[in-house]
């Protein structure tokens, strides 16, 4: 144990001292560890960790400057932090970093992190961890050290949002958050991306397909229909629960959904008569939420019919002619 808490002391005083995002995000880790007892080596992209880099970020730095995320979560890799392990089939993506330039790309890419076997050993202990954390913040934060024991609830913070994602309809959340930085843009579509799996029941609204929640398959998705920054609304009334094949056909306007919550396929799909599978699409009524206020907003849905499924209608057109 001994050895262990020399070595990673000794990595954390080889951190560039104005590298403070990378002090941010292992603090962040470190605090984590210490309030949830975790005893698994993996970390994962989530709002929980988002949301304490953004509390630590926002509450120990006297400079105003962002805090750089992505390039720092492959900065730690290489200082020997953590492992990062891709999705299955994007295993090239992650193998350049160059490519990742925002959190949600990360996102995209990224299955989890997989601490160090030696710092996770460490960290296990409590006394091991606080000394670790102490040195971050003497090394790094030595004139706000003591605004980090500030009381701040991040699990309510995160209920506060999810109520908000929930609750409101598209003006008010967008008059509430009307300008929201990178980090908190993932924030609340990660947010709010489970709150739409969550309240479709992970069933695809319109074929019925339905998985366990538990199950991170990806056979069924939490879709946007108006896109950022198109619109600022990240909101559940801005999302539906699809299969990826039915949400590509969807953002390529290969079928809308009108006012009646009715599927419309486009004139593509339709003049072909092997694709007789879409056409029993064709008027199907969506399986929605269980609360009207839930529902898809009428508004995004007819963005969607006027500028994407009416766009393609109208290239179809202009092919056939």
């Amino acid at each position: 144990m001994t050895k262990n808490l020399f070595k990673y002391s000794y990595l954390i005083q080889q951190i560039p001292t104005k590298q403070y995002s990378q002090a941010i995000i292992l603090l962040s880790v470190l605090e984590l560890f210490d309030k949830h007892n975790y005893q698994n080596p993996q970390t994962h992209l989530n709002p929980r960790l988002v949301a304490t880099c953004i509390k630590n970020w926002d509450q120990l730095m006297v400079h105003p400057d962002p805090l750089v995320f992505t390039s720092t979560i492959f900065a730690l890799q290489n200082l020997g932090i953590w492992h990062l392990v891709p999705k299955q089939g994007l295993e090239r993506l992650l193998q350049q970093p160059h490519l990742i330039q925002h959190v949600h790309d990360l996102d995209i890419a990224l299955d989890h992190m997989v601490l160090s076997e030696g710092l996770f050993q460490l960290i296990k202990d409590k006394e091991s961890r606080q000394s670790l954390i102490k040195l971050l913040l003497n090394t790094f934060f030595p004139e706000t050290q003591s605004l980090y024991y500030r009381s701040n609830n991040i699990k309510e913070q995160l209920k506060g949002i999810q109520q908000t994602l929930l609750e409101s309809d598209t003006h008010t959340y967008c008059a509430l958050y009307p300008d929201l930085p990178l980090l908190q843009q993932y924030l609340h579509q990660s947010l709010s991306t489970r709150l739409i799996l969550k309240y479709y029941q992970y069933t695809c609204c319109i074929s019925g397909l339905s998985v366990p929640s538990h199950a991170r398959t990806g056979l069924v998705k939490a879709c946007t229909i108006r896109q950022y920054p198109r619109t600022k609304d990240y909101t559940i009334r801005n999302g539906l629960c699809l299969t990826p094949t039915l949400y590509q056909a969807f953002s390529k306007g290969l079928f809308c959904i009108d006012q009646q919550y009715k599927v419309r396929l486009s004139n593509k799909l339709a003049k072909y008569p092997q694709n007789d599978r879409w056409l029993k699409l064709e008027g199907k009524a969506l399986l929605l939420p269980a609360k009207e206020n839930r529902y898809p907003s009428l508004e995004h849905l007819a963005w969607h019919e006027e500028h994407i499924f009416s766009n393609e209608q109208r290239n179809g057109r202009r092919a056939r002619g």
